[in-house]
């Protein structure tokens, strides 16, 4: 089954302070004692469902730089898909009534409060091309398209012989159609410390052009327009409050590098987004006017902060899987 284990690496322990702006448990309460980050999809949820027959299990190939060229740009525009546009536009016109939000949210010492809300709105991008991530054992990630049949997630959510099945916008079944992973394209090696959870990302190629239909969120690298302010969104599917079957968004947040960490791959992105079970993989994106732009994927935490994985290098891997999985 997937990576159980509590990851050893520590911010304190790694000679670092926690990361300016974030929130600690409250005013006046003494700094949060190092502990283990936490692998966001340890809990096991009720087994698949929505297919009888087994799930193939996808083909893994492994990222190098031998066969993935460095891509000359730092961004892809979205897609807002057939499907999505015309649920807008329907909408728009008065032929769709636009859910209620469900405000009611359970008080929880993550950081401060909790900031996690239920999506019940219209499947229109970003939100149709985010969804969840089931594996045949019965575990839960969030994932996103980010192509017409790729979908970028947590590399520990990919179990190298287990079959996953990618449900966008999932709420107590299958508001969308799903599609099958065949082939999950990620680095070798382990999330052992601090530094690795930079490289905590996976492509997967899927079955179905879902891309198409639903649209995909566009792509862009860090930099200094958006490091550190608060414009940064997240959605996943937590174990704790919807019990890894509602979607739950949050936003605006800050998110930026940890320089105190001083890893040589520059480190993973710091935030203090509210994390739980099921919510590794789900994209940290911000908002555009061309679009929503997904930066990094949700990789674990601790109370007081969390840590996705980001960079260029699942940026080449997206643009060998388009070009090489169209």
């Amino acid at each position: 089954m997937i990576a159980r284990a509590f990851l050893a690496a520590l911010l304190l322990g790694a000679g670092c302070d926690a990361a300016p702006g974030l929130r600690v448990r409250g005013a006046g309460e003494p700094a949060i004692q190092p502990k283990p980050l936490h692998i966001a999809e340890e809990s096991e949820i009720a087994p698949f469902k929505e297919a009888t027959d087994p799930l193939p299990p996808p083909t893994p190939i492994p990222f190098t730089r031998e066969v993935f060229p460095i891509a000359n740009f730092t961004s892809l525009p979205p897609y807002e898909g057939a499907i999505a546009a015309s649920r807008r536009r329907a909408r728009a016109a008065g032929g769709e009534e636009e859910e209620e939000e469900d405000e009611s949210l359970l008080p929880r010492d993550i950081n401060g409060a909790d900031d996690r809300k239920l999506y019940t709105g219209p499947a229109e991008l970003p939100y149709s091309a985010m969804g969840r991530l089931l594996s045949r054992n019965g575990f839960v990630c969030s994932a996103t398209l980010v192509g017409p049949r790729h979908v970028a997630s947590a590399r520990h959510c990919y179990q190298a012989g287990v079959g996953l099945r990618f449900q966008p916008l999932y709420d107590r079944g299958e508001r969308l159609d799903g599609a099958f992973v065949t082939a999950a394209i990620s680095k070798k090696g382990e999330v052992a410390q601090m530094c690795d959870h930079k490289d905590d990302w996976v492509v997967f190629v899927i079955d179905q052009r879902l891309g198409q239909q639903y649209g995909w969120l566009g792509f862009r690298t860090l930099n200094s327009d958006i490091a550190g302010k608060s414009s940064w969104w997240n959605f996943g599917y937590p174990t704790d409050l919807g019990s890894g079957e509602r979607p739950y968004y949050q936003g605006p947040f800050a998110a930026d590098l940890l320089p105190t960490l001083q890893c040589q791959n520059g480190g993973p992105l710091t935030s203090d987004m509210d994390a739980a079970s099921g919510q590794s993989g789900g994209p940290l994106w911000v908002n555009q006017p061309d679009g929503a732009y997904m930066v990094g994927m949700h990789s674990a935490s601790q109370p007081g902060f969390s840590v996705a994985a980001h960079g260029s290098e699942w940026f080449d891997a997206l643009s060998y899987a388009r070009a090489n999985y169209p």
